[in-house]
């Protein structure tokens, strides 16, 4: 004793598209732009999924999935800064020996060309021009 109305056919697979496909199957013999109503007597078999907590075996095994997860994360992390690390010595090593207190002077003397976001204008709407300075 319900009615409904089917303004599209909705996604595949879904309530929709099943609800849709035999009203149009039943309502071909109306050849009109708007069909007539059918009256459908269906029985369908839903699968209803929902979400539950994790308990027992299952949360201890995602736990301990994540922990590695982490471990591992972590263990990368400190290689990469590791290595940082040695670059930066090298380079620092590499610049005292050769770099001089004239070379120091003479690359501060030096003007660049880089493009350096404006600190006073802020992304709005529409499109503002860049600042080089």
């Amino acid at each position: 004793s319900n009615a409904l109305i089917l303004t599209d056919r909705g996604p595949p697979n879904s309530l929709a598209r099943k609800l849709y496909n035999e009203w149009d199957r039943l309502s071909q013999s109306n050849d009109g732009p708007v069909k007539s109503p059918v009256n459908l007597n269906l029985t369908m078999d839903l699968l209803i999924k929902k979400k539950v907590p994790l308990e027992g075996t299952e949360l201890s095994e995602y736990k301990s999935e994540l922990r590695k997860k982490q471990e591992r994360e972590a263990a990368q992390a400190a290689l990469i800064a590791k290595s940082l690390s040695i670059i930066e010595d090298d380079e620092s090593d590499e610049s005292e020996s050769e770099i001089g207190d004239t070379d120091i002077e003479e690359l501060l003397s030096k003007h660049f060309d880089l493009y350096v976001r404006d600190a006073t204008k802020y992304g709005g709407f529409f499109k503002q021009t860049q600042s080089y300075l």
